[in-house]
């Protein structure tokens, strides 16, 4: 704005004011814009999801602008490394800033906002015309991981070319050729590169204006505008909105963008993956923390630490299961633990040992966490299937594990594998097989579901588990007075983390029925019910349980923590909640 200023009292000094803006609207009306559609149709095909900012923002927000001047040595060699390859300064910060986002995001396909000047070449005197010219447009950039840095890099400024061919295109229009939903934004991020000469020392001196106290208010409607600014040392600029990007993410981000802009001059031989993205001071905590070692105790196996709680507290509740009807039960651990005595005993009596894989086809109860202690008593590893798995898939499983025997509810498969029926009498208080197990026997097989090809098999060690709950005791201080939802399906591995969170600290475990678990509103008053504190969610699972209090208007949750996991998780989509 001030070098416009400048060159209009200079022209005006000089008796050759700049050409009227009209000019420019003369110049779009005449502009050959047929072969727009085509090209933005082509360009943003299959793209339906803006790429997502997974960063943390506080509070209501306010416009906040952080700056970051590169080093002068970093600037002459991004600068030397354009010239020795024919590229531009400003292709090496699209591809930085891209690299950037794709990292944050995790996607290697992305879409975000790029400025273009909007003045015509062949429109006379339109670089020294005052108006508004700049347009913004999607850059969308591929980046795939093993492609080396140069090429890559002369592919991307190939296609600023092609799009400087369409920069006049209006953005309302490219959004209505898109496959992304009316309604939604098609980038939420947004990059510019200040290109635009100015030289105001010299212009002030042509004019015989000086203009001394220069200040600005930049806002966009974006979540983040970066913003590049050519010098002897490149400016970089991030103007956010601090509800969706906190100031310290914020600093973080333009340190990452630099170390990032770095890399591509000093190391091209290298490709996107290797890219460095951590700045000098995180890169020697990270080296700080790899050198730490710590030891964590794994010499029990998991019934075996539960069976050390069942003595400490037998008559506390280890298991609730609760339909908010008509059927409620629970156990306590000395109760559990018997359950589990007589499940071992008849395992053992139909053959199963130590390393044998043992099925679970049962629904979610508090047979099922015995069933679970029973296998482990008898040597075995469970291996969880969900009860409505149709008998094709349930006999694949059984064939592909080598089960030694399948705990059910139902008959299934006649003789094809010895089956335990769990509603069937136990022995009274049966003792447990004397089997000496290992911290290194498998504890449980979960398969994948088998969207990607054919159903796998992931085996997890009984000191896998042991050292997941030893390993973050620090953090959560877990203990008896703590209630623990199994909201997930024993096939589930998010399931592990809730059983062993409640029964290897002496907490209760309050099993959610399969119906409860489908209804956000029936969910949230069992929680409210039983005075859950520890709860293990997916992000987006939570999320309706969210909205299933706001419409409740409940607030009196007992939770002391709320764990996720499954998913990504967008902390934006918490606000509301942690207000």
């Amino acid at each position: 704005v001030v070098g416009e200023v400048l060159r209009h009292a200079a022209g005006a000094a000089l008796g050759a004011p700049p050409p009227p803006f009209r000019d420019f609207i003369d110049w779009l009306r005449r502009h050959d814009g047929s072969g727009d559609e085509a090209f933005w149709k082509r360009q943003l095909a299959g793209f339906t999801t803006p790429t997502p900012l997974p960063l943390p923002g506080h509070g209501k927000g306010e416009i906040r602008k952080e700056t970051l001047h590169l080093p002068h040595e970093v600037t002459a060699a991004l600068e030397s490394f354009a010239r020795a390859n024919r590229l531009t300064v400003n292709t090496l910060v699209q591809g930085a800033f891209a690299l950037l986002l794709s990292r944050y995001s995790g996607q290697e396909d992305l879409v975000y906002g790029t400025t273009f000047s909007g003045r015509p070449a062949d429109l006379p005197g339109a670089e020294s015309m005052v108006g508004l010219f700049i347009n913004s447009l999607p850059m969308r950039v591929a980046l795939p991981r093993d492609t080396a840095v140069l090429p890559w890099l002369q592919g991307l400024q190939g296609q600023l070319t092609e799009l400087q061919g369409h920069q006049h295109t209006p953005l309302a229009s490219v959004q209505a050729w898109s496959d992304v939903p009316s309604g939604q934004e098609l980038f939420e991020t947004l990059l510019v590169f200040e290109n635009y000469p100015t030289d105001p020392a010299a212009e002030a001196q042509a004019s015989g204006v000086a203009v001394r106290d220069v200040r600005s208010l930049e806002r966009s409607h974006y979540p983040l505008m970066v913003v590049a600014t050519p010098g002897p040392r490149l400016s970089l600029s991030a103007t956010h909105d601090t509800a969706r990007i906190d100031l310290g993410a914020a600093r973080r981000l333009l340190g990452h963008l630099a170390t990032l802009l770095e890399g591509l001059a000093r190391q091209p031989d290298r490709t996107l993956s290797e890219m460095p993205l951590l700045t000098g001071p995180e890169s020697e905590q990270l080296a700080a923390w790899g050198a730490a070692r710590v030891s964590f105790e794994t010499h029990d196996c998991l019934h075996a630490l539960f069976e050390r709680q069942v003595a400490r507290t037998p008559d506390a509740v280890a298991v609730i299961h609760d339909d908010l009807g008509s059927r409620r039960e629970q156990l306590t651990y000395a109760g559990l633990d018997a359950q589990a005595r007589g499940i071992a005993a008849r395992l053992h009596a139909l053959g199963v040992r130590r390393g044998d894989r043992v099925g679970l086809c049962v629904e979610r109860s508090p047979g099922l966490i015995a069933a679970i202690l029973g296998i482990l008593k008898a040597g075995g590893a469970y291996v969880p299937v969900e009860p409505t798995t149709p008998d094709e898939r349930l006999a694949w499983i059984i064939e592909d594990a080598g089960l030694a025997a399948l705990i059910t509810e139902r008959q299934v498969l006649g003789p094809a594998v010895p089956t335990v029926l769990l509603g069937d009498p136990q022995p009274a208080d049966a003792p447990a097989p004397a089997v000496e197990s290992a911290p290194g026997d498998a504890a449980y097989v979960i398969y994948t579901s088998g969207s990607t090809g054919r159903p796998k098999g992931v085996v997890v060690e009984h000191r896998h588990v042991v050292r997941l709950f030893a390993s973050t005791r620090e953090w959560f201080s877990f203990g008896p007075a703590d209630v623990w939802t199994m909201f997930h399906s024993a096939a589930f591995d998010f399931s592990v983390w809730e059983m062993w969170g409640a029964l290897l600290h002496g907490g209760t475990l309050v099993v959610v029925p399969h119906a409860i678990s489908r209804s956000p509103e029936a969910f949230h008053r069992l929680l409210r019910r039983h005075g859950v504190t520890v709860l293990n969610q997916t992000p987006s699972a939570f999320r309706q349980l969210i909205w299933a209090e706001e419409s409740t208007g409940a607030r009196d949750l007992a939770l002391r923590y709320v764990i996720f996991g499954g998913e990504a998780l967008e902390l934006n989509s918490l606000a509301p909640w942690f207000e």
